[in-house]
């Protein structure tokens, strides 16, 4: 289970979580509550395979079902997704494969794999 950590000022209202160990298990509900996504950073420098980070938006799903959002990151790098405005989502939820295709949740073992977020 990641890391999650709300923040709040006058100014701001915002939760930052990270989750240093993703693996191809549905996290779900990550924030507990509703809100928008502003921010991802995919980090997968500790491996040489690639992988996909799937997404969803609604809550109830599973690994077998269509990612809202899906983003493929080479072995040995990381993507930074900036989203101005932000994407609503009613239950922020995702898992990582190193397999494409929608039904398949499989991933290298002994891999490293790190997703941080801002949402509100």
């Amino acid at each position: 289970m990641p890391n999650v950590t709300g923040f709040s000022s006058a100014s701001l209202d915002y939760k930052a979580f990270h989750d240093t160990a993703v693996i191809n298990t549905m996290v779900g509900n990550v924030t507990g509550s509703s809100g928008r996504l502003y921010h991802l950073q995919l980090d997968n420098t500790a491996t040489s395979t690639a992988i996909y980070y799937k997404i969803y938006f609604d809550a109830d799903k599973a690994t077998s079902d269509d990612p809202d959002l899906k983003i493929y990151v080479p072995g040995s790098t990381q993507e930074i997704l900036e989203i101005p405005g932000g994407i609503a989502f009613t239950q922020l939820s995702y898992f990582v494969t190193t397999v494409n295709a929608t039904s398949a949740n499989q991933t290298v073992s002994n891999t490293v794999v790190k997703l941080y977020g801002v949402t509100s």
